[in-house]
């Protein structure tokens, strides 16, 4: 269940990347707005100097959202995965505690010699005897 949640999310965030690709490159020159060029610069004077390509702030727009979309999916299928985990863990916890109350139940029926042959598990889980019909 959350494999497929974590797919639906990465093709909207595919979708939502090509139709925001394609009004940027096909956008007017009256709108301009997200096609405006930029580049990031960081400069530390004597050891380091970078620049970035120019790239239009609409692919800035686009990335960062999609790169927010997986990152909230993945946070999901993790926090799924530990959660189906726990639950698979105290399943078992449950199971072996039923089990050792089922094996006391047995162990004091037979001090009381209530059933000294039978469990009694095997007598409660018994159906009762049926009439025969003719």
């Amino acid at each position: 269940m959350a494999i497929w949640r974590f797919v639906k999310v990465i093709l909207a965030a595919l979708i939502i990347f090509v139709i925001a690709n394609f009004f940027i490159t096909n956008s007017t020159s009256q709108s301009q707005s997200l096609a405006t060029l930029v580049s990031f610069k960081f400069n530390m004077p004597p050891f380091l100097y970078l620049e970035s390509i120019d790239f239009p702030v609409g692919y800035l727009l686009i990335i960062s959202f999609t790169l927010g979309m997986l990152f909230a999916a993945l946070i999901g299928a993790v926090n799924a995965f530990t959660r189906s985990r726990e639950v698979k863990m105290k399943n078992k916890t449950i199971r072996e505690l039923e089990k050792e109350i089922d094996e006391l139940r047995d162990s004091l029926a037979r001090e009381k010699n209530v059933l000294p042959e039978v469990k009694l598990s095997e007598e409660l889980n018994r159906l009762p005897e049926q009439p025969e019909i003719h």
